[in-house]
């Protein structure tokens, strides 16, 4: 008999008798897949008291009736049947709360948190507003407790003093005690005079001794030719303007480096995706039928590689329409999500092109 592509159906044959075994065999294996998700994806031994239409992602090196299975759905109808995952297949797994989606090798997680990448070092309970840094040597991110980074000591600042420890300002080297042509040496400022002030050596940009006498820390910054300083506190470092590895900070200028995605919760039947859902998740809940627009790059300037995560909430089917000039590319050109709950990714890749991968029909 003749098998279909993907869930490798039989397919009625002409003068076939029983017609009805191979119709609800295929009907069956649908509801199975249809409108639900994963009990687990860590689960390798087949529960002893299955609920009918329970379905399970099998893990590593499963056993009894599961044996052989890894990485195949598992589902229980009066027996264990198996279905075969082609890469884009996408579904919720219930005991971890994500959606996984298979690559054609491995389940992976669609809407993954930073903290669960591989180049990023945390040091357990991280607080809000802490900052990553980048260590060369080790070719890994650290928030800014872990004492492995690299990251050095940064610069601190208060209403009350600015200290300044080593490092470089526009190219020219801080030093400690020891003065050298062109280099700045150690400056404390507390209660609005200089207590201590080393010997500048020839280059360094003090204007004129009087500039360190009974002055206030904006001045001195200003005086010593410093601009304005990032400021930080203890929970958290505010940017404004500049750059990090290239990355320019702006108001415009999507960002994110928490360690969660926020939630864009639409509820018409009508969206157009705006530059502040890079990055997060928008979802949809509406009875109706509802229309996504991916608007042009030069209406929204998204940057290309840039990730947004789309949710089917309500009963009515999300369709994911191309704006002016856009190219969705798909599986089998398919831009509708499968139904309620179901779960995509939309990635950027060119000016006007977008990849859409996830639980599509």
């Amino acid at each position: 008999m003749t098998n279909s592509n993907n869930l490798g159906f039989f397919l009625l044959e002409q003068s076939q008798a029983q017609k009805e075994i191979t119709v609800n065999e295929a009907l069956v294996t649908i509801d199975a897949l249809m409108n639900t998700g994963a009990k687990s994806i860590t689960t390798a031994t087949p529960p002893s008291s299955p609920n009918p239409g329970d379905l399970y992602i099998v893990a590593a090196s499963p056993t009894g009736a599961w044996a052989g299975q890894a990485n195949n759905i598992a589902w229980w109808n009066q027996v264990w049947q198996f279905i075969v995952p082609h890469a884009g297949m996408s579904l919720f797994v219930e005991d971890q709360g994500k959606i996984y989606a298979y690559n054609g090798t491995s389940w992976f997680v669609t809407n993954s948190a930073l903290s669960v990448l591989g180049d990023v070092s945390l040091s357990g309970s991280v607080a809000n507003g802490s900052v990553l840094t980048y260590n060369s040597t080790t070719s890994k991110w650290y928030d800014g407790t872990a004492g492995s980074g690299g990251g050095g000591t940064m610069a601190s600042q208060n209403a009350n003093a600015v200290t300044i420890t080593g490092g470089t300002i526009d190219g020219t080297t801080i030093g400690g005690t020891t003065t050298a042509a062109g280099h700045f040496t150690t400056l404390s400022y507390s209660g609005g005079t200089i207590s201590t002030a080393a010997t500048l050596a020839s280059g360094a940009v003090c204007q004129t001794a009087n500039n360190l006498s009974d002055i206030t820390a904006s001045t001195a910054r200003s005086n010593l030719g410093l601009g304005s300083i990032a400021t930080q506190s203890a929970s958290s470092v505010s940017l404004t303007g500049g750059n990090i590895d290239g990355v320019t900070q702006g108001a415009t200028t999507p960002m994110q480096i928490q360690g969660y995605r926020p939630i864009n919760a639409q509820t018409g039947t009508t969206y157009t995706l705006v530059i502040g859902d890079s990055g997060n998740l928008v979802t949809f809940n509406n009875a109706s039928a509802v229309t996504l627009t991916v608007p042009a790059n030069s209406s929204v300037a998204f940057p290309t590689g840039a990730e947004i995560d789309l949710a089917q909430i309500g009963a009515g089917q999300l369709t994911i329409s191309p704006g002016s000039g856009v190219t969705i590319n798909s599986y089998s050109s398919k831009v509708n999500l499968a139904g309620q709950y179901a779960g995509a990714t939309l990635k950027k890749t060119g000016t006007n092109t977008w990849l859409l991968i996830g639980n599509l029909a």
